[in-house]
């Protein structure tokens, strides 16, 4: 499945960067490179992200996954596992690990409208430095929200699309109140719990509400590979 690779970007801005770090002779330090690297993809990421100060449900629409609750492999576009540490998904949260096992724990809320399965995440405590990508994507802190599906082992998440969102706006299909950050670069929106059920009701019914390049997707590991 096609979609939004982090840590192939995190890679090639990595490499990058030590290509000018050669042709201009500045030495740059790993800790640097990775600091440096990390706010490039955070930023690339979430602009294409819809970011709330409020999570994007309300208490009667929770619903609780416990037969999630293990091992998933993350997989690469073509369908075949990345091979790193795999992701653990538990009661209320996902302990997550980039390409070089650096963990990071997103809270994550699941829940139902209509036929539709949300995933509300925000950045779980932090426990420890280094923090992976993942764990980085969420703090402000805000809540994110992604359309889940389930096909037999596999769960993929695809998040909502700020331009999609913005567009509706623009045709005043809705208001949603949102402030700017890091010099209009970044927009936060401020919508209730109940506005936010309007949206995704609509949402839900648009393809390109929630494109494939916002995809992420794991696949159960089977006790024999844990």
């Amino acid at each position: 499945m096609a979609g939004f690779d982090p840590i192939s970007f995190f890679q090639a801005s990595e490499g990058q960067q030590k290509e000018h770090t050669m042709r201009d002779s500045i030495r740059i330090s790993p800790r640097r490179v990775m600091a440096a690297t990390i706010l490039i993809l955070v930023a690339v990421w979430v602009s294409g992200c819809v970011r709330s100060l409020t999570p994007f449900y309300t208490p009667d629409q929770v619903v609780q996954k416990p037969e999630w609750n293990g091992e998933w492999q993350l997989l690469k576009e073509d369908g075949s596992p990345k091979g790193q540490k795999p992701w653990t998904f538990s009661q209320g949260q996902v302990l997550t690990f980039s390409e070089k096992g650096i963990p990071g724990v997103l809270k994550v809320v699941y829940f139902k409208i209509g036929d539709t399965l949300f995933a509300d995440s925000s950045a779980g405590d932090l426990e420890g430095a280094p923090v992976n990508e993942w764990w980085a994507f969420h703090v402000a802190p805000v809540h994110f929200v992604s359309k889940v599906v389930q096909k037999e082992s596999q769960i993929s998440f695809t998040a909502l699309n700020i331009d999609w969102l913005k567009a509706a706006a623009a045709a005043g299909e809705w208001k949603v109140s949102s402030i700017k950050m890091a010099g209009d670069m970044e927009t936060i929106f401020q919508a209730t719990p109940e506005q936010w059920t309007q949206i995704l009701e609509k949402a839900a019914q648009d393809p390109k509400a929630f494109p494939v390049q916002q995809t992420i997707t794991l696949k159960r590991m089977p006790a024999a590979e844990k």
